[in-house]
């Protein structure tokens, strides 16, 4: 994901075989490029084991929000915010999303079976929201805001007749 600076984050996962009928996470990396980085990005590695070192993240879920943790002194926390959106289909309901969402992936699976429940909404996906109204306290200079639309929300319509 993107900000109109060019800055993003990009959480990837790689995978093993299959085990009895799922899929084995073999390795997820969290990459980071804000002003001041963006041709050198810094890259974490998932911390797995507990240890939490240098160079390694996890995610501490919450409320609404969850925020990717860092092994490295120099960097704390960068935040993730959720916002259902509405589109008009559901007389445009705004709301701070309050429900519990673990990773980007729950949120990815927004409506789907066992996933966060949104309704007839969009998602709004805010990385590094202002904190207490300072920004200078964030990681990236301006938040990366996306408003995702889930799949079963997709609403096609019919081409547009050509002017006679």
């Amino acid at each position: 994901m993107f900000n109109p600076s060019g800055e993003y984050i990009r959480e990837e996962r790689s995978f093993n075989s299959r085990v009895d009928e799922r899929q084995v996470i073999g390795h997820e990396e969290l990459t980071l490029a804000n002003e001041g980085n963006i041709n050198n990005p810094a890259t974490y590695s998932y911390d797995k084991g507990g240890s939490f070192d240098a160079g390694e993240y996890h995610v501490d879920s919450g409320t609404g929000k969850f925020n990717y943790m860092f092994g490295d002194s120099s960097l704390n926390s960068v935040e993730v915010a959720f916002f259902a959106v509405g589109d008009g289909a559901d007389n445009g309901n705004n709301y701070q999303y309050s429900n519990d969402v673990n990773d980007i992936w729950d949120a990815l699976r927004v409506n789907s079976q066992h996933g966060p429940e949104i309704g007839e909404n969009n998602l709004e996906i805010v990385v590094d929201a202002t904190r207490n109204g300072d920004r200078n306290s964030n990681y990236f200079k301006n938040p990366i805001d996306v408003i995702y639309v889930p799949m079963n929300r997709m609403i096609w319509n019919a081409k547009d007749e050509p002017a006679s």
